[in-house]
């Protein structure tokens, strides 16, 4: 387990190591040296970390695409809402050759994708790959660069190379639970109804939705007893019996066969290798433990494809069976050994089921934040049911004979409808455990521990870093929430207030929590238009908030609704600059001025040209800060409204690429000739500031790069001229991990010996 974690560690410190291949190779040839030197089982953990980072090192990098291009390739990862990577072999711009290639590029499909190994040709326009994410969140930027993808192509067209298959009729398509049934046999989750789906997760069952480690493990275990029973029965005719292990290979055959027909997805390509591996020792006469299993196929998955170390599934997956070998015999031993056997396997399934729950909490608690409390109960009834009673069946109607499928298909839709009303009991709402990086690697560390007692320290570090820490100086930060908007601004006090929320989704909630704000004093909404509003129902129905402020709340009746099923009033705000009471949803958006650290900031919401001279009318004093309206859109940001702002620093919220050109080059040059620094969050990231009466403080975050270095706006007195911008947008973490350790190290060796010739007396010897 140990070099299994050392080369997970690796491929993950990969990106901040910044070594070339042949460096990486160096340092692999010269770790194994130390191992072999020391002796010791722990020195092995060194050329477990080089051979992680020399699995990225030798990655090599894809080819960097921009433009409309069309691509050769070979799909290779499972795919994912639509979307997989491509290795290419070639590509091409319109009116020129093709060009042989290399590496991978990130493929977003206009249809369900190809599956797994299947050779297509793309057509679409491509770019650097980027993604909008929040801090503390998982970096999808640097899980690509460990696959040396730099590309993402939006394809127009896809065409499977040899023809496209012919699909045959769907097996499920009369039953009732079709969504579900094809889920659970082929993996596809694009017709699951969102009830049945909402259902599985609040009961902790929806692993069963996806092509996991239990279906192919399921079907290991029938093929194998399906050859073990008649190799049992030859006993009777030979006294010694025969061996089990074509058995075991039958079903390492088949387990591999199945996932690799399901789109190979991590979780199924780790049951399949361990049962391999189990297959492999029985031949060979040995008994290799959980721990051991689950380390070659670890490593084996890892060396297959590197970038799978962080992603949800491969932690998810590796986690709970890890849960399952550290934790389960802790629990275990506080089973009493004299209870009757009935209750002895009940609570033995019971522990299982906790422990691999536990297993999968430092991953769950910080990808998705969402936790069944009745899950490791409700899975003691889901697995069993479904292995026999939905899973079997469903299995056969989509793999099996034709004249079988329909009477599998109904056996399989009448035990799904079991299943639904098996669960109901277990339905309750989610409780929400948020942790960012730091608290994951704790939770961790306390269950790999071979001590019990770790858990505790752990869950207290867990708590100590869920506490909001309140800033020193007023805070605001713009976050990047694709296109739309979302600001929260942090008081010294305690009290944090949030403008808008951006489009829909659980990203903003998900943020905020693993901040530790459970709280929310005031939630301000500009105007009725989705992308402003969508993410704030997850907000007002999973954290506490005060009240929900607003003008208008025409568009945003969802909002309302969840607002008044958690019981947050609603207030009506007219701003410091009422908006005007006319035209459409845009101009009629609230115009909210706020006074931090001695600096004014405006959030104009997506108020239009007609609104603006409605607000200079009523006398619109300066700014030193303002979101710009409309996302940069041509339609706002008038001449007049620059002018009569004249802000130091002006923040475009909008996605990147925007579906409607935002923010359009001429207003992005009007804020900069009225003197103003210009950020954009599609282009730079989330972009927080540190507001004082003598300073403006800025820094940046984006995926890929995390945070920038601090950007002293100003150090002039409020009100003044814009000042020259003098930080430097340089992230710390583009240096490499490996030459900033070596720094510090040949730091603390100086400052070592400068204390030693100095003498114990602080003399010179």
């Amino acid at each position: 387990m140990l070099v299994a974690l050392s080369v997970w560690a690796g491929v993950v410190l990969a990106p901040w190591g910044g070594l070339s291949p042949l460096a990486a190779l160096l340092l692999l040839v010269a770790a194994g040296v130390v191992a072999v030197a020391t002796g010791r089982r722990g020195a092995l953990s060194l050329p477990g970390l080089a051979y992680g980072l020399c699995l990225v090192a030798l990655t090599p990098a894809g080819p960097a695409l921009e433009g409309e291009v069309a691509v050769e390739g070979v799909v290779v990862s499972a795919p994912s809402a639509g979307k997989a990577r491509v290795e290419v072999r070639r590509w091409t711009r319109p009116g020129e050759g093709w060009r042989p290639s290399q590496g991978q590029v990130w493929v977003r499909f206009p249809e369900a994708p190809p599956p797994l190994g299947a050779q297509v040709i793309l057509r679409g326009a491509a770019r650097p790959y980027a993604v909008p994410v929040l801090p503390g969140a998982p970096d999808p930027v640097r899980g690509a660069a460990r696959a040396g993808v730099q590309s993402e192509l939006r394809a127009r067209s896809a065409a499977q190379l040899g023809g496209d298959p012919i699909p045959g009729p769907d097996p499920f398509r009369d039953q009732e639970h079709r969504g579900l049934l094809r889920a659970l046999a082929l993996g596809d989750r694009a017709e699951v109804p969102e009830a049945e789906s909402a259902t599985l997760r609040r009961t902790g069952t929806s692993h069963l939705l996806a092509i996991s480690g239990f279906h192919t493990g399921l079907v290991a275990l029938l093929l194998g007893g399906a050859v073990r029973l008649p190799l049992r029965a030859l006993a009777l005719v030979y006294p010694r019996g025969a061996p089990d292990w074509p058995a075991w290979w039958v079903a390492a055959a088949g387990a591999g066969a199945f996932a690799w027909a399901a789109g190979a997805p991590v979780s199924a390509q780790r049951a399949a290798g361990m049962v391999a591996l189990a297959a492999l020792g029985r031949t060979l006469g040995l008994r290799p433990s959980l721990d051991q299993l689950l380390s070659v196929a670890a490593v084996a998955v890892l060396t297959a494809d590197p970038a799978s170390a962080v992603t949800p599934g491969f932690q998810l997956s590796f986690g709970a069976v890890l849960g399952i070998a550290r934790v389960e015999p802790r629990l275990s031993r506080l089973i009493p050994l004299d209870l009757p056997l009935p209750l002895d396997r009940a609570l033995r399934s019971v522990s299982v089921s906790l422990a691999a729950t536990a297993g999968t909490l430092p991953a769950a608690a910080w990808w998705f934040q969402e936790l069944a409390p009745l899950g490791p109960l409700a899975n003691l009834f889901a697995l069993p049911w479904s292995g026999l009673l939905v899973v079997p069946p469903a299995l056969a109607a989509a793999w099996g004979p034709a004249a079988l499928s329909p009477w599998a298909a109904r056996l399989a839709d009448l035990g799904v409808d079991g299943l639904l009303w098996g669960l109901s009991w277990a339905d309750r709402p989610l409780l929400h455990p948020a942790a960012g990086p730091a608290a994951a690697l704790i939770l961790t560390a306390a269950l790999l521990h071979p001590r019990a007692w770790t858990a505790l320290p752990a869950a207290g570090l867990w708590a100590a870093l869920s506490l909001p820490v309140s800033p020193r100086l007023p805070t605001l930060t713009f976050l990047d929430v694709g296109q739309g908007d979302a600001a929260l601004i942090e008081l010294p006090d305690g009290r944090r207030w949030l403008v808008d929320g951006g489009p829909a989704g659980a990203s903003l909630a998900r943020y905020l929590r693993r901040r530790g704000i459970r709280r929310l004093d005031r939630i301000y909404l500009s105007h009725g238009h989705p992308d402003h509003w969508g993410g704030l129902v997850a907000v007002v129905s999973e954290l506490e908030v005060g009240a929900l402020g607003g003008w208008d709340w025409e568009g945003a009746e969802p909002l309302v609704e969840a607002a008044a099923a958690a019981g947050v009033p609603r207030i009506r705000v007219a701003g410091v600059v009422p908006p005007p009471a006319e035209g459409g949803l845009n101009d009629r958006s609230l115009v909210l001025g706020v006074k931090l650290g001695g600096r004014r900031v405006l959030f104009t919401g997506d108020v239009e040209r007609p609104g603006e001279r409605a607000l200079i009318a009523r006398g619109l004093p300066p700014a030193d800060v303002v979101k710009v309206p409309h996302h940069g859109s041509r339609s706002s940001s008038s001449q007049a409204l620059v002018a009569a702002l004249s802000p130091t620093l002006a923040v475009i919220s909008a996605g990147n690429p925007s579906p409607f050109g935002h923010p359009h080059p001429e207003v992005v040059r009007r804020w900069e000739e009225a003197g103003a620094l210009v950020l954009q969050t599609g282009r730079g990231g989330t972009v927080r500031l540190r507001l004082s009466q003598e300073r403006i403080r800025a820094q940046r975050f984006s995926a890929g790069h995390g945070w920038s270095e601090a950007l002293d706006l100003s150090e002039v007195p409020a009100g003044g001229p814009a000042p020259r911008a003098t930080g430097r947008w340089l992230s710390a973490a583009r240096r490499p991990l490996l030459l900033r350790a070596w720094g510090a190290a040949t730091a603390a060796w100086r400052r070592g010996e400068t204390a030693r010739a100095r003498g114990p007396e602080g003399g010179a010897r």
